[in-house]
């Protein structure tokens, strides 16, 4: 009977060490990606095991500079929550239902975002006989940001390294891109103008009109060519009524004498691919007596 009750105790010892619960162990806790800009969205990835075979549940409490992240509990941490040069952490509790595992710790360096390019495009100011790259870019971190360009001509790269080129540099017919390039400390971004068509090079105005004009009678012979040979033709984008052009370029005004003593004029010369040449002048009257 004696031998019967302590079979009994030892098989009851037995089965209680066998019913008791063992907490989950946390064998790696780690941040992705490695290596995360101030515009990624961070997120954690855990390896863990439980000796009983529970299903496990984890809690996280994400850091910045050492410094809590309040509602920030789950396994995402979005990037308006830190900034470039932040130091990030997150703590991982692991629980099995019954009772919480050890934390485990882990953390990265938050780097800065290259800059962005959102639009590049090449614009003609015939004004002033130039071609152009429009660019608009923005940085998240708002660093320094440097800006170069490579003109690339019927395929070619050229030497051409400014934001704009005379138009001098091109020929009629020609295929012109340019390569813009938006570097920071934390790296640079490529972006490509759409291509342009090359029209080729815009009228050149080598005449000067006069300034002062006494008379009632006023003319003004335009001297005018085009690079490329093509046909240009002659208007007014402003002139005081009355004042004409020929197809000749010959500026003809009869004056009257109603008319005031200054006008602003504005010559449009365009050639047959649409490049069109300004001139700009203001002509002074000194009426004649009667």
């Amino acid at each position: 009977m004696k031998r019967l009750i302590i079979i009994l105790l030892i098989l009851l010892a037995c089965s209680g060490k066998k019913g008791e619960n063992r907490a989950p162990e946390l064998s790696s806790v780690a941040i992705n990606p490695p290596q995360p800009t101030s515009s990624d969205r961070l997120s954690v990835t855990s390896t863990v095991s439980d000796p009983d075979g529970d299903k496990v549940v984890f809690s996280y409490q994400w850091f910045c500079n050492d410094r809590l992240i309040t509602d920030a509990e789950k396994r995402m941490l979005e990037p308006d929550n830190f900034a470039k040069g932040d130091l990030i952490s997150v703590v991982v509790t692991p629980n099995d239902g019954k009772v919480d595992g050890k934390e485990m710790k882990a953390e990265v360096r938050i780097k800065g975002t290259p800059p962005s390019i959102s639009s590049a495009v090449l614009d003609v100011d015939t004004l002033n006989h130039l071609i152009a790259v429009k660019v608009e870019y923005s940085d998240p971190d708002r660093d320094p940001v440097d800006l170069s360009y490579r003109w690339v001509v019927n395929g070619e790269v050229t030497e051409l390294e400014d934001q704009s080129a005379s138009l001098e540099n091109f020929r009629l017919g020609d295929k012109i891109m340019v390569i813009v390039k938006a570097e920071d400390d934390d790296g640079y971004v490529e972006k490509n103008t759409p291509l342009f068509g090359g029209r080729g090079q815009p009228p050149v105005i080598s005449s000067q009109p006069p300034t002062n004009f006494s008379g009632r009678h006023f003319e003004y012979q335009i001297e005018a060519v085009d690079p490329d040979g093509e046909e240009i033709t002659y208007s007014f984008k402003d002139a005081p009524a009355g004042m004409e052009v020929s197809q000749s370029g010959l500026v003809t005004w009869d004056i009257s004498e109603e008319d005031t003593l200054n006008y602003r004029i504005i010559i449009e010369v365009r050639d047959a691919s649409g490049n069109i040449t300004f001139q700009l002048f203001t002509l002074n009257l000194s009426l004649p007596k009667k």
